[in-house]
């Protein structure tokens, strides 16, 4: 007869998907001088790497975890859990009045987790949702708990120390710091109690009474079974068009629909953190610095650039743009007018300043919110002309129109 653990197990082989890749995205892919290498520092057991362009993932041992898809800045990979707001937990979570040990009403609301190998991560209760790994979590989703009301977040895990998932864990950490750092500027706070418990152990989970009883657990086994067979079909079909697909067409999965420029995307992620915070009761001020992940003011030095355009060309999320000549002109003319107009009311103790001392005329315009801190265009640029700096303002971070740079 199949023991609990057993089928949890088949269960986690089966769903434990490795992540949905996008090419087109990743910055190694569109450019053979990235440095980037997020995804292949954080996956925890090796299975990731990224070569002649071609991101590889070893299907022998990857364990489905997601910690790539959160390490990723343009999310060219994506796990289930990195796309899950979790809003059906959240809504029971900020109904529930949980007690703890002393039968005392608790004023904070809880949200609970478990992960894929915890012992009630199949249990079935509305209270409890499984996850591949801790790890999978993004600053997204902590900010996202934070912003809806939810005051504490509980991850039920086994022992981290013996899992082969372990620096995953360790990853988690580092994104709760960041997403914290960040969302404490607007006044949202979350409180994450790590829960490490053993099979058998008794559990803090406080709803055990509406978890599936022992045949209930097994008729959603069996359902889910069903559902994973039919998505690793799936799955093998969908391999097996993508490498004819990669043979034939490899070109098209980067360059968009008239062929002319490389594709670009929007990254859910950070949009979905900015609309955490814009939606946030208390807002910082304008000037306020912050370091977010993603994000960050750019600037050309213009001795340098010889106005190629390969920052603009290879630029993941299209923030980045090269102006035409037209444009640019503009734009160095009114610069010119705004110089002049100051050198006029400079007081005669600074006279000897060269009146009329124009700038040299913005090439491309920028908009840090769109931006996704994967530092490929200071990699393209031959000349090293830019530089990208995390720190910016909460004025600039949702400034809707592009600066010219």
């Amino acid at each position: 007869m199949v023991t609990l653990d057993e089928a949890s197990n088949i269960m986690f082989k089966l769903a434990g998907a490795v992540p949905a890749i996008e090419p087109a995205r990743c910055t190694k892919v569109r450019h053979k001088l990235s440095r980037c290498s997020a995804c292949v520092d954080a996956c925890p057991t090796g299975a990731l790497s990224v070569e002649d362009n071609e991101i590889v993932v070893d299907k022998t041992i990857c364990l489905g975890c997601g910690t790539c898809s959160v390490a990723c800045p343009t999310q060219a990979l994506t796990s289930k859990t990195s796309t899950h707001s979790f809003n059906e937990l959240i809504e029971v979570s900020l109904n529930s009045d949980y007690l703890d040990s002393t039968e005392t009403e608790q004023t904070n609301k809880v949200l609970w987790l478990a992960c894929s190998k915890h012992q009630l991560a199949k249990l079935g209760s509305r209270h409890l949702e499984a996850i591949p790994c801790i790890g999978a979590l993004d600053e997204a989703q902590l900010i996202h708990f934070a912003a809806k009301g939810i005051d504490e977040l509980r991850l039920l895990t086994n022992s981290c120390e013996s899992c082969p998932l372990a620096s995953a864990g360790e990853y988690f950490c580092k994104t709760y710091r960041g997403s914290q750092e960040l969302a404490s500027k607007w006044g949202l706070t979350l409180i994450v109690q790590h829960i490490q418990e053993e099979n058998g152990q008794e559990s803090a989970f406080p709803y055990l009474g509406d978890g599936y009883s022992r045949r209930g657990f097994f008729g959603s086994v069996k359902q889910e079974l069903q559902k994973s067979s039919l998505a690793v079909a799936e799955s093998a079909i969908e391999q097996h068009f993508d490498e004819q697909r990669e043979k034939m067409q490899w070109r098209t999965r980067l360059l968009n629909e008239e062929g002319t420029a490389l594709k670009r995307f929007s990254i859910p992620r950070n949009d979905a953190i900015l609309d955490a915070l814009y939606s946030a009761e208390r807002q910082p001020a304008q000037t306020e610095t912050i370091q977010p992940r993603f994000a960050g003011r750019l600037n050309i030095n213009h001795n340098l650039c010889t106005d190629c355009g390969l920052c603009a060309f290879f630029c993941t999320t299209g923030t980045l743009k090269k102006l035409g000549k037209d444009i640019a002109q503009s734009v160095a003319r009114n610069a010119d007018n705004k110089n002049n107009s100051e050198a006029q009311n400079t007081s005669c103790a600074n006279a000897t300043t060269p009146a009329g001392a124009a700038p040299k005329p913005a090439t491309h315009e920028f908009r840090a919110c769109d931006c996704a801190q994967c530092y490929l265009c200071v990699d393209a640029c031959p000349n090293h002309a830019i530089k990208l700096d995390r720190e910016l303002s909460v004025a600039e971070l949702f400034e809707l129109e592009p600066q010219a740079i």
